[in-house]
Parts: C-alpha cells; structure tokens; sequence
C-alpha cells in the first residue's frame, strides 16, 4: 500500500478535471446554441468527446484499484 498517489495518476485527475469543467460548460453551451447541419457535427464531436472522458475515467479507476493508497486517516498529518 503506498502512501500517496503516483504521479500519472495526479496528472490524469487534473486532466480529467478539466476535460469535464470543458465539456460541461463549453461543448454543452455550443451544441445547444447551433442549427441545422452543424449540429449534427457539433453533437457528433460532443457525444466523441464524452466517450473519451469515460474510456480515461474508467482507465483512472483501474489505475487507482491497482495503485491503493492507505486511507486519509491513516496518513501522518
């Protein structure tokens, strides 16, 4: 059990923290707002990009199963 986390997996976090904040906020607020045929691209391009936001979260959980690290109350302060 190793006592903190790797440091893949601290920049897969981060990276993951800001793919969601952007497809939340931004990609959400362009599919919503566009007409017509670019729709269709934008929505096609918004449903890829939350594919590849959950193939990375899934590869994290994997990573985090393989990878424990001691609870928080178990670290030292």
């Amino acid at each position: 059990m190793s006592e903190t986390y790797t440091r893949g997996q601290k920049i897969l976090h981060w990276l993951l923290a800001v793919l969601v904040l952007f497809w939340l906020l931004i990609s959400g607020q362009l599919a919503e707002s566009a007409e017509g045929d670019q729709k269709g691209m934008i929505l096609m391009f918004h449903s890829g990009g939350a594919l590849i936001i959950f193939a990375l979260m899934t590869w994290r959980y994997v990573k985090r199963r393989k990878n424990l690290v001691q609870p928080l109350s178990a670290l030292k302060p």
